[in-house]
């Protein structure tokens, strides 16, 4: 959350600098011409905050519209080690993935690399259960590979099989 603070601060102190210049904005032109450049400076300012915003990755505890989520695909990790794990997941019937970000925990990070490894080995997905549960409210795995699923059964036709004869001369 580097920049986050610093450009809601700015952002609000430019829209509360425009609510008091609005008020007294029949003085002269140059309040008003100071309104105007506030009102640029709150724009620009908002504009490069939130594109900034859209390629870091959002604290798991900030997601309030999926906290119901039971389970999501983990389609790549990215684990730093005394800083934090990184999650790009797929949330149900979503198309769009989302980049998120869990708070350090070993034993989070060893089983994403359990899980891993297994699903790599059954050539499936690893899965997360409940993304959006508080680490210390978790009472089973997290992390785990999707089980292999089984091959498609033969069908069994109802004739016999036809069996080539050699016509006799």
């Amino acid at each position: 959350m580097n920049g986050l603070v610093g450009h809601f601060v700015l952002i609000v102190g430019a829209a509360a600098g425009l609510a008091m210049l609005a008020l007294w904005s029949r003085r002269t032109i140059k309040i008003k011409i100071l309104a105007l450049t506030l009102t640029a400076a709150a724009f620009g300012s908002a504009y490069f905050g939130l594109t900034n915003l859209l390629s870091l990755p959002k604290p798991v505890a900030l997601e309030w519209l999926q906290r119901d989520a039971d389970d999501a695909t983990v389609l790549a990790s990215a684990v730093q080690e005394d800083v934090a794990i990184y999650l790009w997941l797929q949330l149900g019937r979503s198309v769009e993935p989302k980049y998120y970000q869990l708070p350090w925990n070993r034993d989070l990070a060893e089983a994403l690399q359990k899980a891993t490894r297994d699903a790599e080995a059954a050539q499936t997905e690893v899965r997360m259960r409940q993304p959006f549960l508080e680490t210390s409210e978790r009472m089973e795995q997290v992390f785990y590979a999707e089980p292999q699923k089984p091959a498609p059964q033969k069908q069994q036709h109802a004739a016999s099989p036809q069996v080539y004869r050699r016509p006799s001369n």
